[in-house]
């Protein structure tokens, strides 16, 4: 088990670093701040104390995988709806995308490790495959089929690199673990706006069973808000299991996965208090 202060400090650098590497000036000046979560930071972090390679290797691969991140968020923030509005700002967020895919080919060109970036390349494809099958959901799919797309979203990259360098055992928890985090974000996207990505899919899945029209009664809202309470608990409660099993997880990760499972026991109470 790593110490905490020691995993706080690594996290804290490695931040920094990525950081260092992504934030261009202009870009700064006229996009939305880079956002990097701190999770995956932990994540990979505990994923390659596992390996035996040079410090310098993990925070290259470290690196390369964020600024991957960093570009397929970035990409996600384009809104087509927007873009007649905001012509220049969004062409500028996809230059964006674009140049945080470029300085993550540039790092791990620099370790020659040009196998890696098919692997990871091939992650970009299928993340994206999966991002269009939920958009597209069709009405006749199950929520199973919904929680499947978004397992691939938030895990593909993570389990790409896994399975690279043969550390397949952390596949599993990543994929639950990212996708508990996932679920949060959309749960609170659809409560506080109304929709969110998946709870637009889950909606037509319903909307179908139910031979119903496109209204959002109260009913659907809480039958979608009760999707995403069951999913969020039990995969919480899976991660708790999977992580049992690893090696190297570090502590602050560990308390991560708690605050998880606290911060949901906290908006369900609140949901049925205020419902």
């Amino acid at each position: 088990m790593i110490i905490l202060h020691d995993i706080q400090s690594r996290l804290a650098e490695m931040k920094e670093l990525v950081g260092q590497r992504a934030f261009h000036p202009f870009l700064i000046k006229n996009i939305q701040t880079p956002f990097f979560d701190e999770d995956k930071i932990l994540l990979l972090l505990s994923m390659f104390d596992q390996l035996n390679l040079p410090d310098y290797e993990k925070q290259t691969y470290i690196t390369a995988t964020l600024l991957i991140q960093l570009a397929l968020d970035t990409h996600d923030q384009v809104q087509i709806d927007s873009i007649e509005d905001d012509l220049k700002g969004q062409q500028l967020t996809v230059l964006a995308g674009d140049y945080f895919s470029g300085l993550y080919y540039k790092h791990l060109a620099s370790v020659n490790n040009i196998q890696l970036i098919r692997e990871l390349s091939n992650s970009i494809k299928e993340i994206n495959e999966q991002k269009i099958f939920l958009h597209e959901h069709n009405y006749q799919n199950s929520t199973k089929q919904i929680l499947d797309n978004l397992r691939k979203i938030e895990g593909s990259l993570y389990v790409k690199l896994a399975d690279f360098f043969q550390i397949s055992n952390w596949n599993e928890f990543t994929e639950v673990f990212l996708l508990a985090k996932r679920l949060l974000l959309e749960r609170e996207r659809f409560l506080t706006t109304g929709t969110s990505v998946s709870s637009e899919a889950v909606k037509k899945t319903f909307l179908y069973q139910e031979q119903r029209g496109k209204e959002l009664s109260d009913e659907l809202h809480n039958n979608i808000v009760q999707f995403f309470d069951q999913s969020i608990s039990q995969s919480i409660e899976l991660v708790n299991k999977l992580a049992k099993k690893l090696p190297n997880i570090n502590k602050l990760l560990l308390m991560r996965i708690q605050a998880l499972k606290d911060e949901h026991q906290a908006v369900v109470k609140t949901f049925v208090e205020e419902g």
